[in-house]
């Protein structure tokens, strides 16, 4: 995993995929153990009781349900932000190369 410096007065925030499996459960009890705002993302649901857990229901085949899911992640964290390289996407058979503001 890699070291960032995040800017003062920015919530370190990860997005778990399958976060309903035994793994991803993990996973997010131990980010948010390290500090990290969680959103855990699955077809089921993962029921966690702590301020810093957003359980997001979403089926990740469907392309409207991703579009809304990253409206939420946005609006909870004032726009998405990211220190990574672009991500790249396949859509439609095409591939497209996204930046995150």
């Amino acid at each position: 995993m890699n070291n960032h410096n995040f800017q003062s007065g920015f919530q370190k925030t990860a997005l778990v995929t399958g976060s309903s499996s035994e793994l991803g459960r993990e996973i997010v009890e131990n980010l948010i153990a390290n500090g990290y705002e969680v959103f855990g993302v699955s077809l089921e649901g993962f029921s966690l009781e702590h301020d810093s857990y957003n359980d997001v229901l979403c089926d990740l085949s469907d392309e409207s349900a991703v579009e809304e899911l990253f409206e939420i992640v946005s609006e909870k964290n004032r726009g998405i932000r990211s220190s990574s390289p672009p991500c790249w996407s396949f859509s439609n058979g095409s591939i497209s190369r996204s930046f995150f503001r």
